[in-house]
């Protein structure tokens, strides 16, 4: 094939998704829902062979990654910065950085298979991903990719010309020693009507190797076997902390036969545990009356997350008919100033403490993900999120999250007015981690991320003091 050419493909029958190693978080390790929905699409539509290495798995070393790539012979290799798990919150640290040292890897040992790269980093800041790679990346897709990537591929099988492929959205081509970029089309970036049912066979000799947690008197335990459903995609609201890489306005699937078909599919693997990733599941009550009608003979178990806001009487009669095993609720703080700064629940504060009160009427099992670090915060409003927690014995997420500036929010210009040097690199944002617009120090924050972890604060008789956990060894 010619030097930067993707056009001069010879053949294309054998797709290869790659998976680097260090992209999992603590709490969780989630099958790639957006690679397994891509894989079923490219299969049904062009009758092409689909493989995956997910080296979070595998734990190849990079000799053994490209003998394994080698030895599949693929005739292109897509390769993810981030599944759709963890793309609202895409890694900034050493995560990324191991990531593009396997880009390097790849194109540096097989040059002549073609690199399509995907994920959160290519759509908000190629250019950091590019220079960090060293402009060796054949094609980024930007943004939701599976229908994009069909028409892609359909145009690769077809030996089309670069115009033609230039002509196709939300492509970031390379041509020469230059990028072509192409228009963006949101219909394209963010579908309305968007795959749900997976291709379960690319990870069924791993799938028990997937695992999520449990939670056992407010501690964190490993469960394995966990599968991913994403009927819902998109978030109309408009917190300043969060990157929206699926798009800011909800899509729901209208058939309810396709979610029964989905964990049919599942099930062939012996898939019955599930984190659901629609970020806001109880928004929409159709949705919620389809989901108890289809769930109500099955035995499966679901994680699932929503806000606080959502929670009310009625709702809690859908999810009491469900098998709600865990209930995340987005609350990222309880003190009203930084609610205000973050836009999240500024205009209904006081639902917090309401869907606490009914999901513990209701013995709904509930978790909270909570940031410490947001703007705003003071000594006294991590106090308060500290009796928070006491009072309700409220389980938070095994990774104690701090509040990370991300490209593409508010809060990042919010980070880049405090710290004018950030925004060249993604350890950047990652330096200035919980220390944007408030009175926190790193000594502070270590402190607290240490108390934290340790869990103890479910075994005290009294809520803890910040003095108290600043004065711990």
């Amino acid at each position: 094939m010619k030097k930067n050419e993707i056009t001069n493909l010879k053949k294309l029958e054998k797709i290869l998704y790659v998976i680097p190693e260090y992209l999992s978080g603590k709490s969780f390790l989630q099958p790639p829902i957006d690679i397994l929905l891509s894989s079923r699409l490219i299969k049904q539509r062009l009758g092409l062979d689909t493989h995956l290495i997910d080296n979070r798995v595998k734990r190849y070393s990079p000799k053994e990654l490209v003998k394994s790539i080698e030895k599949l012979s693929p005739d292109i290799i897509i390769l993810s910065t981030s599944p759709y798990d963890v793309s609202q919150n895409y890694f900034v640290d050493y995560r990324i950085y191991s990531t593009e040292a396997t880009i390097r890897n790849i194109k540096t040992n097989l040059p002549y298979i073609p690199l399509i790269v995907v994920g959160p980093h290519g759509s908000i800041r190629p250019d950091i991903l590019l220079k960090n790679t060293n402009y060796i990346i054949d094609v980024i897709i930007k943004w939701e990719y599976e229908i994009t990537l069909i028409n892609l591929l359909r145009a690769l099988k077809s030996q089309t010309s670069l115009h033609q492929i230039t002509n196709l959205p939300n492509l970031i081509v390379k041509h020469n020693s230059s990028y072509l970029q192409t228009p963006f089309s949101t219909e394209l970036a963010h579908p309305r009507e968007f795959p749900v049912i997976p291709d379960v066979e690319i990870i069924k000799d791993v799938a028990r190797q997937y695992f999520g947690d449990t939670y056992i008197n407010g501690k964190p335990k490993k469960k394995f076997g966990f599968g991913v459903l994403l009927f819902q995609r998109g978030c109309p609201y408009k917190c300043r902390f969060c990157f929206r890489f699926l798009g800011n306005y909800k899509r729901t699937i209208q058939n309810s036969y396709k979610i029964e078909e989905t964990i049919s599919e599942w099930e062939k693997i012996g898939i019955k545990d599930f984190f659901v990733l629609d970020y806001n599941f109880t928004a929409d009550e159709n949705y919620l009356k389809k989901m108890k009608e289809t769930l109500k003979n099955l035995d499966v178990s679901l994680t699932a997350q929503t806000r606080c806001d959502l929670i009310d009487k009625k709702t809690i009669t859908y999810l009491e008919k469900m098998p709600i095993s865990l209930l995340w609720l987005g609350i990222e703080s309880f003190d009203y100033n930084i609610q205000k700064i973050i836009n999240k629940y500024d205009k209904s504060y006081s639902s917090i403490q309401k869907s606490l009160e009914l999901l513990e009427k209701s013995k709904i099992p509930n978790g909270a993900f909570l940031q410490f670090g947001l703007p705003g915060e003071t000594l006294r409003s991590i106090q308060k999120g500290l009796e928070y927690i006491w009072k309700h014995k409220l389980v938070y997420t095994k990774s104690i999250i701090l509040h990370q500036p991300l490209y593409g929010t508010e809060c990042y210009i919010l980070a880049k007015k405090q710290y004018p040097w950030i925004g060249g690199d993604w350890s950047d944002i990652s330096t200035v981690r919980g220390l944007v617009n408030n009175e926190m120090s790193p000594g502070i924050l270590l402190k607290l991320v240490n108390f934290l972890r340790s869990r103890t604060i479910f075994e005290l008789e009294s809520p803890p003091s910040i003095e108290e956990v600043l004065s711990r060894e």
